[in-house]
């Protein structure tokens, strides 16, 4: 069981540290998910946000690089960040919906990019991957 909660904002302060971008995605219909080479498990699309990049420049970049993205619509939804049992907060990052039309190939970090219509067995964040999920499917289609 996890040992947080995952809290939803509109905004992110601009004085604290924004670390990741994380991106609910769709082909065709179909959500993507990815598989890293060293994983067995499936995960959303996403990563650090670098030095100098923004969270949307790092939203676009982490999704062509895991999905072989290259025809894409990218909207920026929320912030969301972890609260611990124990009082600690992590980090604000970013979650975005993108509308993939076209894929390409792919980084030698990812071994396979799948569709599937919900969640797909085997998640390599599953205290965190289906709140993200859901929220993004909330704020989408509303």
């Amino acid at each position: 069981m996890a040992d947080f909660t995952v809290h939803f904002y509109e905004e992110a302060p601009a004085e604290l540290r924004q670390k990741y971008a994380v991106i609910v995605a769709r082909h065709r219909g179909k959500l993507l998910w990815c598989r890293h080479r060293s994983r067995s498990t499936w995960e959303l699309p996403g990563g650090h946000i670098e030095p100098g990049e923004t969270a949307i420049e790092a939203a676009a970049r982490e999704l062509q690089e895991e999905t072989g993205a290259t025809d894409f619509t990218l909207t920026p939804l929320c912030w969301y960040r972890l609260h611990f049992s124990d009082g600690g907060m992590g980090s604000f990052s970013l979650l975005c919906t993108a509308d993939v039309l076209t894929l390409g190939d792919l980084r030698a970090e990812i071994a396979e990019v799948r569709t599937f219509d919900d969640t797909p067995p085997g998640l390599t964040y599953p205290d965190i991957q289906p709140y993200l999920l859901a929220e993004a499917l909330r704020r989408s289609m509303t």
